[in-house]
């Protein structure tokens, strides 16, 4: 004796793929705002000048005019 089974049909999706179609659209404009922006931004891409002066601190400081370093070998 064999058992049948009897499956309902699935339900079935209403949006046709929209969902895909918004995904690709939304992948193509963020592939062309990299492209706008991008590839400006790189070229221009140069270091800019910032000119700031280093605080003057005067610390006296004196070095000897001679410096004896005597150096022993080991064995």
């Amino acid at each position: 004796m064999s058992t049948v089974v009897n499956n309902s049909n699935p339900p079935s999706s209403s949006n046709g793929g929209a969902g895909f179609l918004i995904g690709a659209a939304l992948v193509i404009v963020l592939v062309l705002l990299l492209i706008f922006f991008g590839i400006p931004a790189i070229k221009n891409n140069v270091p800019s000048e910032v000119n700031v002066q280093a605080p003057q601190i005067s610390v006296p400081v004196t070095l000897p005019d001679k410096v004896d370093v005597q150096v022993t070998p080991t064995e």
